[in-house]
């Protein structure tokens, strides 16, 4: 039997293409990002297998029996443990891992070291996975089907994970997993019932591969521009798997004073935004398996999945000692007053918009000292608090005659315009923008290039910075009145 590799030789290209976007754009910081790229790595070396074994299992007198097995054990062996993979990489996107680790390591290891490993271990003994005929033709053995049995049951558990947590999915998210694990699932079936000289497999999979990869947000997504951790996006999306995972987190919530914020934005915008970076990366450095996110106007959270509370404390005592010594960048040295807070979930009973209050309840403290609150303490000042009363601000006439021309060239944009310029104000993706109010990402790309003219713009960051700047300058509610 001659194969035919022309759809493997595809496969293979479409995974290089897969590979180079993770690694160049995706955020490869994150373990789940990393275990995904192992995948596609895996997926790519399989295919190279594939076609390699199948050129030597159809031009038989030319490669030794030694020679083939090695090959055919390779290629099973590397195919046979994506879905087991996939599976993993599943439960650490849901946070699966994290409650159930016995269990988990069980449904991992146990059907693929029964079911794939120890079959084609023994195979050269036994020849129940493969063996050649008379003819030295490649044949499947009585273990083929339980082999390919195993890789159904991860596809199956996989399907279960993912109906399960469709909640925690975007509907973009929802249609790419599911359309891998038919692309998975169904060509495995047709290959090995009706065209087995026809390796459509490796190459529909890796289509159902690209799919899934174009979900993964983006590295720039997700991080904050001046000091380049993650944003507030990213902590609200790491919020609601870790609430839905049901495992005791903490969050330690770091706040510098607002009127010293505001006070070092007086300072040359350069010099602040570098002590800033400094510190958010100082505290990016604390522990490789904490990831820190900045919450805009100098707010800081570090989530905690540990049960041992007396980490989180030394944490925070760590935290307390280097805020009590300066920041320092070219001439400009700040001493930042700092409220630290500790939120503990589930004891604290708390939902995500209640957690996101306390977070961006303003801190005000003139003083450079270091003050610790309890969630209880900030909620109740919060119901305490008179409402608000904006305090009047002095501008300068240039940036409010700037702010003025880029508020009248908003006012000139379509209803359907400002419902974009407004999602982008939010913080969001053209992907999730045309998720969120029911359009083609096309149809969003096609706004957006309208908003930019209008306002004599030209990228998305320099949208965010003037929505910035209305936010700082207090007139953010010029901009969400319109």
């Amino acid at each position: 039997m001659v194969y035919n590799v022309s759809f493997d030789i595809c496969a293979v290209v479409i995974t290089t293409i897969c590979i180079s976007v993770m690694i160049l754009h995706k955020d490869m910081k994150r373990f789940e990002n990393k275990v995904l790229s192992g995948i596609l790595v895996l997926h790519f070396v399989a295919a190279v297998l594939d076609i390699w074994s199948s050129v030597a299992n159809s031009y038989t007198a030319q490669y030794s029996y030694a020679y083939r097995d090695f090959l055919n054990l390779s290629f099973l062996l590397t195919h046979c443990m994506e879905a087991a993979l996939f599976a993993w990489y599943l439960m650490l996107l849901f946070g699966l891992d994290m409650v159930r680790r016995k269990t988990v390591k069980a449904l991992l290891i146990f059907p693929e070291l029964a079911g794939v490993i120890l079959p084609l271990a023994l195979n050269n003994v036994f020849r129940w996975v493969f063996y050649y005929d008379k003819y030295g033709v490649y044949s499947h053995g009585p273990m083929m089907y339980p082999l390919y049995g195993v890789s159904i049951f991860y596809m199956v558990l996989c399907c279960f994970i993912v109906l399960m947590k469709r909640n925690l999915l975007t509907r973009r998210q929802w249609r790419a997993m599911i359309a891998l694990l038919l692309t998975s699932l169904i060509p495995i079936l047709i290959q090995m019932i009706f065209i087995p000289h026809q390796l459509i497999e490796m190459f529909f999979q890796s289509v159902g591969f690209y799919m899934l990869m174009t979900t993964v947000d983006n590295f720039d997504d997700l991080r904050n521009p001046v000091t380049k951790v993650y944003n507030r996006f990213a902590f609200i999306k790491s919020l609601s798997i870790l609430m839905a995972s049901g495992t005791t987190f903490r969050l330690i919530v770091v706040k510098l004073s607002k009127s010293q914020y505001f006070k070092s934005e007086g300072y040359e915008n350069l010099r602040i935004n570098a002590l800033l970076h400094f510190a958010a990366d100082w505290l990016d450095s604390l522990d490789p398996r904490i990831n820190v996110y900045d919450c805009a106007r100098g707010f800081f959270v570090l989530p905690v999945v540990m049960e041992d509370a007396l980490f989180t404390a030394d944490l925070r005592s760590k935290i307390a000692e280097r805020f009590k010594e300066k920041w320092t960048y070219s001439e400009l040295s700040l001493t930042f007053a700092v409220q630290l807070c500790t939120i503990t979930l589930p004891q604290d009973d708390l939902d995500p918009e209640q957690i996101l209050e306390i977070i961006d309840m303003p801190f005000t403290e003139k003083n450079p000292v270091i003050s610790y609150t309890t969630p209880t303490e900030i909620r109740a000042s919060m119901a305490a608090a008179p409402a608000a009363v904006p305090e009047a601000m002095d501008i300068p006439q240039e940036l409010s005659d700037t702010l003025d021309a880029f508020l009248a060239g908003v006012m000139t944009l379509t209803p359907a315009e400002k419902t974009v310029f407004q999602c982008y104000t939010r913080g969001m993706t053209p992907s999730q923008i045309s998720e969120e109010i029911f359009i083609s990402v096309n149809t969003v790309k096609k706004h957006t290039k309208s908003i930019y003219r209008k306002l004599e713009i030209n990228s998305r960051n320099e949208l965010i910075m003037y929505v910035d700047l209305f936010r700082r300058c207090r007139r953010i509610d010029d901009l969400e009145n319109i």
